[in-house]
């Protein structure tokens, strides 16, 4: 008898540590699709210290949802300066409050218990290009109801070298973005409104199909292929998807329509094949890929890519630099010029 309620306690756990895999998946969610560089968060580099205070509406967040990780979305960077940059002494609050703006330009001491900030993260922060994570100490449990103030502050001490990182950004028209930065000690006094609010992502454990992640090529990208693949990862609670392709953004065009999944895992279209001819050149393409269990969707990130220049000339259809190559091989093994 003893064995036999040991067997269905070990079954019974074992099932119920299942059940989350089950029920739970990750999920994204990305308030801002503006392209509007802005060097906030973590301010501006070129301050040894700096804060920036965002307030994200209560509309813009949702239902409630438990939280584990944020995201900035880096963009390029000013030529000349790093693109990828290893900062320390990186601190992230939050709060949740019923206002919808912020009432002052007044910098609130998150230390000080009585201002209600939690902090979620306290350490060193990768940033490379495309959406730098940042896992919360403690996940944050968000209510569903208040607006949420995410306060970023960089206590590096230092600005060299020079890390001139910059985001994508929304604009805002009102006062829901302040910041400062200041070298020597760390700035108290009172911030700046910015109208560029930078863009933000929210990871959470949700029911549904896992959001779509993981693009290849990754987002922003430069010189793709006329016949590239788009390749992305499609994770827990999903049986089908969808992908929308085309030059207009969000994409409107329905590229490929219910596609069966049969595991989490990395999937695959090329818009070339689905479209029946080349992408055009030098154009920008902007693709989504929405997630479904059969009843409940997960929508992308909408992503972009910019086809690179090809020249079309017998024998060759290639990209530019590919048959500038080709002709200066030529030359040097002919001595004939070709142009």
């Amino acid at each position: 008898m003893k064995n036999k309620v040991f067997s269905q306690v070990a079954f019974l756990s074992i099932l119920l540590g299942l059940l989350p895999l089950q029920m739970f998946a990750q999920n994204i969610q990305i308030i801002g699709i503006g392209t509007t560089e802005t060097n906030y968060p973590p301010n501006t580099q070129v301050f040894e210290y700096g804060w920036a205070s965002m307030l994200y509406t209560s509309e813009e967040m949702g239902e409630a949802k438990s939280i584990t990780k944020i995201a900035f979305d880096q963009t390029t960077d000013y030529a000349g300066y790093w693109e990828y940059a290893v900062l320390e002494n990186q601190k992230v609050y939050v709060k949740q409050v019923d206002e919808s703006v912020f009432g002052s330009l007044a910098y609130k001491d998150p230390t000080n218990v009585a201002n209600g900030y939690t902090l979620v993260f306290d350490g060193t922060i990768q940033f490379n290009l495309s959406w730098i994570e940042i896992e919360l100490s403690t996940p944050l449990e968000y209510d569903g109801t208040s607006a949420l103030i995410v306060h970023y502050e960089n206590h590096r001490g230092t600005s060299s070298p020079i890390v001139n990182v910059k985001f994508n950004a929304s604009g805002v028209s009102n006062n829901v973005f302040k910041a400062l930065g200041g070298d020597g000690v760390f700035p108290t006094s009172f911030g700046t409104y910015v109208m560029d609010r930078p863009n933000i992502a929210l990871f959470y454990n949700g029911e549904g199909p896992a959001t779509p992640a993981n693009p290849t090529p990754a987002n922003n990208s430069l010189k793709a292929k006329v016949d590239t693949d788009l390749e992305f990862f499609i994770g827990a609670n999903t049986t089908s998807y969808n992908v929308y392709f085309g030059t207009t953004n969000p994409p409107t065009d329905l590229l490929i329509d219910n596609a069966s999944v049969t595991s989490p895992g990395n999937y695959s279209c090329n818009p070339s094949e689905e479209l029946g001819g080349l992408l055009n050149p030098k154009t920008k393409y902007f693709w989504q890929v929405v997630a479904s269990d059969g009843s409940i969707t997960s929508n992308s990130e909408i992503w972009n890519i910019t086809t690179q220049g090809v020249i079309e000339d017998f024998p060759f259809f290639t990209s530019f630099e590919e048959c500038l190559f080709v002709r200066l091989l030529l030359i040097l093994l002919t001595g004939v010029g070709l142009w």
